[in-house]
């Protein structure tokens, strides 16, 4: 009768690991992420965006779930919901140099100088790295005779050189 027992305890604790496994709003966000981005590389960005905002209705945590989102939002110039699902990012992750360099993307294409600004050297002190991408992204065009934005990029050199001899 013990070893019955032990396999019925075995048995029951598997099953109740996968169901958690499966079950789980982080897996399964996770799950739907992947399914969203494999539709944003075909193209279908429609289809990616419904995903990705059910991953985010399942896991409102899940800072992939609004970044990507956001990312559909902006490449389907719906402007103020990428603004929102990247501030929605940024809240999960706040020091993310990515979502903040998005929210100051997207404020440079609405035109907003001084918030875009603010963002980009939020992003830069938080570890952004593409200077290629900061000097020829055509959403940051109308940034980039501005002095402050000159003054962004030698933060960002002054902080690499810094990186560079340690």
């Amino acid at each position: 009768m013990l070893p019955f027992r032990k396999i019925l305890l075995l048995t029951l604790g598997l099953l109740l690991f996968i169901l958690i496994a499966v079950f789980n709003p982080e897996s399964r966000a996770k799950r739907l992420v992947d399914r969203g981005l494999r539709e944003a590389k075909s193209n279908n960005l429609h289809l990616a965006g419904k995903i990705f905002q059910r991953a985010a209705q399942i896991c409102p945590e899940c800072y992939l779930a609004r970044f990507n989102l956001g990312n559909v939002f902006l490449a389907t110039t719906y402007y103020h919901e990428a603004l929102n699902e990247f501030y929605a990012a940024a809240s999960i992750k706040p020091k993310d140099p990515l979502s903040l360099y998005e929210i100051a993307r997207v404020h440079a294409i609405l035109d907003h100088k001084e918030t875009a600004l603010f963002y980009l050297e939020q992003s830069i002190l938080n570890g952004f790295s593409d200077i290629r991408r900061l000097n020829s992204d055509p959403d940051l065009s109308g940034l980039h005779s501005d002095e402050r934005f000159k003054r962004l990029i030698k933060i960002w050199e002054s902080i690499n050189a810094e990186k560079a001899h340690q």
